[in-house]
């Protein structure tokens, strides 16, 4: 495997020599450029049809990738709950009061999550540390976070918003086993 500072060095160089390049051209461009004077309205002509087209094509693409990630949004009705067991979370500080703490594989749960006090961020993070799913927990609001378990092991519900001096304890486990 070569050594960083290797690599480094002949990125460096690749880039002075395309740099080199692109100013060399650029300077051939400027010396060899003849003809009469344009008036401002001929060059301003062009570059205005340009941004026309450039805008419009914006503006049109923007407008089909809003409308098609519309269709994927989880509103209440396209969560896909139907069949999943239903957990109640509460997040108080420090502590959180999850309904149940034990699941199988491939069981698809419901998390309803609240806060009664202030607000904090559901975590849950996989056996090796990784964050695998949040949701904001609020007070008077509840969140659903759809979860489905494909590895068994011990996850770890945490705090992921600053609630007060005890943060970091706020942590509690979820027994997965095999389905």
């Amino acid at each position: 495997m070569p050594d960083v500072g290797s690599v480094q060095l002949v990125v460096g160089v690749i880039f002075l020599v395309l740099t080199l390049g692109v100013v060399t051209v650029l300077i051939l461009v400027a010396r060899h450029a003849h003809g009469p004077a344009l008036t401002y309205a001929e060059v301003t002509k062009p570059g205005y049809r340009i941004r026309r087209f450039w805008l419009v094509l914006v503006v049109v693409t923007a407008t089909v990738a809003f409308a098609v990630s519309l269709l994927a949004l989880p509103y209440p009705g396209n969560v896909g709950t139907a069949h999943a067991m239903n957990v109640q979370a509460v997040g108080y500080q420090y502590v959180w009061q999850i309904s149940r703490t034990s699941f199988t594989t491939g069981q698809k749960v419901d998390f309803a999550v609240t806060s009664g006090d202030v607000n904090h961020g559901f975590g849950i993070y996989d056996p090796h540390g990784v964050l695998v799913a949040q949701v904001q927990a609020m007070p008077d609001y509840t969140n659903h976070l759809v979860v489905t378990f494909s590895t068994p092991g011990t996850y770890i519900v945490r705090c992921l918003e600053y609630c007060g001096m005890s943060h970091d304890l706020m942590e509690t486990p979820l027994r997965v086993t095999r389905a």
